[in-house]
């Protein structure tokens, strides 16, 4: 059961990449009567609609602005990535998210979880974000997860890390030591998976501002002795995944749409034919 949080003048935020990807690939198979691709568009109006019913607060969705300022940390960041994944849904989404009420945010640059994190550290009263990125867990004590419809509470976490409840900040710590395979992020460290699981355990309470403590206390806890090519993978997985501690110079831009009814019933039940939606579109032009 979810509770029932929300007011008005509250946040209910999307990651806009990842709901995109995830209805395009689930609706392949959808297409309107002329064969255009629908499936991106019907089913992830279904999961707003779905979470806006819950939740009428503001609509938010975080945007990527690129990923220059990874690149930068490592070239090697998402090179294993296909270039060519067939249709992209993101054109048709940013379209269709400008004729919602909403805010569209994004960091120039930067990545949608950094945006999203941005703007939950930024912006008091209750927020819920709605994304399968488990980078997002380290924001589990500032506002409420969901990921496959269900909240992530401690259980969902214990069931993730092998019966261990991880606090948001070991979570940074934890993804920093096991990289990520998806991304091109390679693990830091040659060691056991128990022995690693270990230490990650045993450094609580830890500060996330204090990277190099964090580093050096964690390191003496692991035998053999990391190499410098260990440590220096570890600080580079840390800075690509850090979404805690947001760089001041990461500016993050929010653009207030007003919605456009017209617009919005015409994309949706004409060009893209979901009319089952259609008497439900308003719920995304209220304030």
């Amino acid at each position: 059961m979810i509770p029932k949080l929300f007011q008005s003048d509250d946040f209910l935020i999307f990651d806009l990449h990842n709901i995109a990807w995830k209805s395009i690939r689930a609706g392949a198979n959808l297409t309107t009567k002329a064969g255009k691709p629908s499936g991106h568009i019907y089913l992830s109006l279904r999961i707003i609609l779905k979470w806006r019913k819950q939740y009428p607060g503001t609509l938010v969705f975080a945007d990527e602005g690129g990923n220059e300022i990874k690149l930068a940390i490592d070239p090697g960041y998402k090179a294993n990535r296909d270039d060519d994944r067939g249709f992209d849904p993101i054109p048709d989404m940013r379209r269709l998210i400008s004729l919602m009420r909403c805010k569209h945010i994004f960091i120039k640059g930067n990545e949608a979880d950094n945006a999203a994190a941005a703007f939950i550290l930024a912006n008091e009263g209750s927020k819920v974000l709605i994304s399968n990125d488990t980078d997002f867990w380290q924001l589990r004590d500032k506002c409420t997860i969901i990921k496959d419809n269900q909240i992530v509470d401690d259980d969902v976490v214990a069931k993730k890390f092998n019966g261990h409840v991880l606090t948001p900040e070991q979570v940074i710590l934890w993804k920093s030591v096991i990289g990520d395979p998806g991304d091109n992020v390679p693990r830091a460290f040659g060691h056991k998976l128990a022995k690693l699981v270990d230490a990650v355990i045993r450094l609580e309470p830890l500060s996330v501002l204090n990277k190099e403590g964090v580093l050096n206390k964690f390191v003496s806890l692991l035998d053999p002795v990391p190499t410098p090519e260990e440590i220096e993978r570890f600080r580079k997985n840390w800075e690509l995944v850090d979404l805690l501690n947001p760089d001041p110079e990461d500016l993050l831009q929010t653009i207030d749409i007003p919605g456009n009814e017209e617009g919005l019933y015409n994309m949706v039940v004409n060009e893209f034919e979901c009319k089952s939606l259609k008497g439900k579109l308003d719920m995304l032009l209220k304030e």
